[in-house]
């Protein structure tokens, strides 16, 4: 409050200086570019806004922010989305990121829960948006300035951190911009109290985010997830095979609705029918609902579940084999309890 009391008294008795004013618009911290995502809803006020930006230190005070947006014939400009913003950047470049319309020549892409790196690659290459073959180089050897990535192996080209969302990018966007923007919202959205839950399971992020992306592409029900992270939990405490069909499919590239004995032979380090425990890296880019069932998994004796039929969303779970057993017979004579 004695911050904006103060910028009303300077902007009022020296209203005619534009140095001071300007000095407002100038970067919070030009030697600060750390990315801040931000997140701006529909139906937002200007001053809600610049109450978001000044919270999160990106602007000398709300007032600048709002005045600028008048002097600029800007308000109700601003569109809802997440940004990337950082303390580095002055007001103006600030307003121009949230002023998103098509003079700014950007393209809305979803990347759906549970794509493989493959599929983003395909979609991105569709739009017209990246190079293939560069965007799988960045991927593997590009500079990215993430915590979260430490130890994490590149050569997977960074399945399960792309996080899956709805994305505004510029059409000019660089390979290494549209990476980074999937990886700052990775780690924006994988909140400090899921590492402190990490732990307890006794999990690094690669082990988590590879449980979580065999959650997502296990699950075609979302009520199910954390049934069917309890599934996998209790195999791995159990010292079983994960017998994950989901493993099987990515090393085929083909979603392949029932395995042959021959596929589920595959030599493979993601073979989870001849390898203990889980694949290398993860399957596919996880939500994050699967990424809370990998972390909070429902309190289950379960340790085997199939398909109510093959039409079913819905699986039947057991405890033992011969449950299990007599849950494939039902499933096989198309009987959805």
């Amino acid at each position: 409050m004695k911050k904006t009391i103060l910028l009303i008294l300077i902007l009022l008795l020296l209203g005619g200086c534009a140095s001071v004013k300007e000095s407002l618009y100038d970067p919070v911290d030009p030697d600060d570019p750390t990315i801040i995502l931000i997140e701006v809803e529909d139906g937002m006020t200007p001053n809600e806004i610049a109450g978001l930006l000044d919270e999160k230190s990106l602007i000398s005070t709300s007032l600048a922010f709002t005045n600028y947006l008048k002097e600029n014939g800007l308000d109700g400009s601003i569109q809802p989305g997440t940004y990337e913003l950082s303390p580095s950047m002055s007001l103006a470049e600030i307003v121009n990121a949230m002023v998103l319309s098509s003079d700014f020549g950007t393209i809305t892409i979803t990347i759906p829960e549970g794509y493989e790196v493959r599929n983003i690659v395909d979609l991105l290459e569709a739009e017209g948006l990246i190079d293939r073959e560069r965007f799988l180089d960045v991927l593997e050897n590009g500079q990215f300035d993430y915590d979260f990535l430490e130890g994490i192996d590149r050569s997977h080209h960074l399945e399960g951190f792309l996080f899956p969302d709805t994305y505004e990018f510029y059409l000019d966007a660089s390979e290494e911009e549209i990476i980074d923007k999937l990886l700052a919202n990775f780690e924006y959205r994988f909140k400090d109290e899921f590492y402190t839950r990490m732990k307890e399971l006794d999990m690094d992020l690669n082990r988590l985010i590879t449980l979580a992306s065999i959650v997502e592409r296990e699950a075609a029900d979302s009520e199910e997830r954390a049934i069917i992270s309890s599934v996998f939990h209790n195999r791995i405490e159990d010292g079983m095979m994960l017998e994950s069909c989901a493993t099987v499919q990515y090393i085929l590239k083909e979603r392949k609705p029932i395995l042959s004995y021959d596929d589920m032979a595959i030599e493979s380090a993601y073979n989870t029918y001849i390898n203990e425990g889980l694949p290398p890296a993860p399957i596919a880019n996880p939500g994050l609902a699967s990424i809370e069932a990998a972390l909070y998994p429902a309190d289950t004796d379960y340790f085997f579940f199939v398909l109510k039929s093959d039409e079913a969303t819905t699986h039947y779970f057991a405890h033992t084999f011969e449950e299990h057993e007599e849950n494939i017979r039902i499933s096989e004579e198309g009987v959805n309890e």
